[in-house]
């Protein structure tokens, strides 16, 4: 993931990318979660979650360490480790999914991740233009409507 951003942000038409966390090899990946990092932030030109990507644990494209990024929440609703807040359901649901046991952490089966770099003009698997936010929704409406029943991506919550 690392090296990709860091491609990534030297080419001007890069945007960021779409992610898959799943189960099994390339060739029969059953997709668990669908998310985006993109380049641009709300008010920099390049998002926090992706600035200094090498030494950024606790953003790391989303998946870092703090609470509200994907490690750290996971963390949280596995361990309950004291902060501001509670573990999320959202997170709670990650862990059922992901974990026969939390003492170890033992995964079900083992998960990969799927980074998609997304580009100026790039089409999603309806064949249409779109941004990194459009490809995002449209790859999530395609897990849902072929793996409705591993998908951890849930509007609303």
């Amino acid at each position: 993931m690392i090296e990709l951003i860091e491609e990534g942000l030297a080419q001007e038409q890069w945007t960021g990318l779409v992610y898959l966390m799943g189960f099994g090899p390339q060739h029969d990946f059953s997709p668990l979660y669908v998310g985006k990092a993109e380049r641009r932030g709300k008010i920099h030109a390049v998002s926090k979650n992706i600035a200094n990507i090498r030494r950024n644990p606790d953003k790391f494209a989303r998946w870092g360490y703090g609470l509200d990024y994907h490690l750290g929440d996971l963390s949280h609703a596995m361990f309950g480790f004291s902060a501001y807040r509670g573990p999320t359901g959202k997170y709670r649901r990650w862990a059922q999914t992901l974990f026969a046991v939390t003492d170890p952490p033992t995964l079900h089966r083992p998960v990969s991740m799927l980074l998609l770099p997304w580009f100026e003009g790039s089409r999603g698997p309806s064949g249409f233009q779109g941004s990194v936010a459009s490809a995002e929704k449209e790859v999530i409406a395609l897990a849902s409507a072929l793996h409705s029943e591993w998908l951890l991506n849930v509007d609303g919550r």
